[in-house]
């Protein structure tokens, strides 16, 4: 666990660890895109193409990841202020 989390901004030099650090490479890359979304910005896909490599992913599918990520988001805030 300890090797996914230090090997997750590069996670093909993380050995056996590689495929979970890329799984977690890819949910902080999320993460930080929902973050500068919601500050308006842009975010582009820097760190993702050897995470999305190790996984078999297509930056398309990591779209549609966002996307959902966000309505849930938009859900949640929404179920607050019932």
């Amino acid at each position: 666990m300890s090797a996914s989390v230090k090997y997750h901004h590069e996670p093909e030099a993380g050995g056996d660890a590689g495929p979970l650090a890329a799984c977690i490479s890819l949910a902080d890359t999320l993460s930080h895109r929902l973050e500068q979304a919601q500050a308006g910005q842009a975010a582009p896909w820097t760190e993702s193409p050897p995470a999305l490599k190790m996984l078999g992913l297509a930056e398309a599918q990591m779209h549609h990841y966002d996307d959902r990520i966000r309505e849930n988001v938009q859900f949640v805030e929404g179920m607050c202020r019932i």
